[in-house]
């Protein structure tokens, strides 16, 4: 035969859990949106500055970058509902159609010699080589975006964490 438990505080509980999703949604996107300016700000700090053109098109936005953003890279936060800001995505990006140098700066430039072969990269050549027109020493990488983002990814998950734990834990203290 089978035995009925009572459960007083049902009611409560029920209430606390049915809160935790929209909460802990809220904590996360706190936490992305806080990592995103410092990630960004950490940019700008390594960035080389000549014209300040550079420094200036280092940004974030909420989902799909602009279309003239030329190094990009997305953070997302845990799947859930759609609510019309592309799942928590957020999108870190440098360079613009004033700051299309973005890359080179980032990457660096090859050496080239005119009259001599350098790699050709571009669609609909034929060709993995091409004639350089000008004699160019090339330009050394300053990289600014990927050593910020490798250093400060783990501190954005632990960030993440710290946030949704704080949210749970205001749920549970909350009469």
């Amino acid at each position: 035969m089978p035995q009925r438990i009572k459960w007083k505080g049902r009611k409560k509980f029920k209430g606390k859990i049915d809160k935790l999703p929209k909460a802990v949604g809220m904590a996360v996107r706190a936490a992305m949106e806080e990592m995103a300016e410092e990630m960004v700000a950490a940019m700008k700090r390594l960035v080389p500055v000549d014209t300040g053109k550079l420094r200036d098109s280092i940004n974030w936005c909420w989902g799909a970058p602009p279309r003239s953003a030329k190094i990009i890279d997305t953070v997302k936060g845990p799947k859930g509902k759609d609510d019309g800001i592309d799942n928590n995505r957020i999108t870190i990006f440098a360079g613009d159609e004033e700051a299309y140098y973005a890359a080179w700066v980032e990457f660096g430039t090859q050496a080239a010699v005119k009259g001599g072969r350098v790699a050709d990269h571009r669609k609909g050549t034929g060709s993995h080589t091409r004639k350089s027109y000008r004699t160019h020493p090339g330009a050394a990488a300053q990289p600014f975006f990927w050593p910020t983002w490798r250093a400060q990814r783990k501190a954005l998950r632990s960030k993440m964490n710290r946030h949704i734990n704080a949210a749970i834990k205001q749920i549970a203290r909350a009469a």
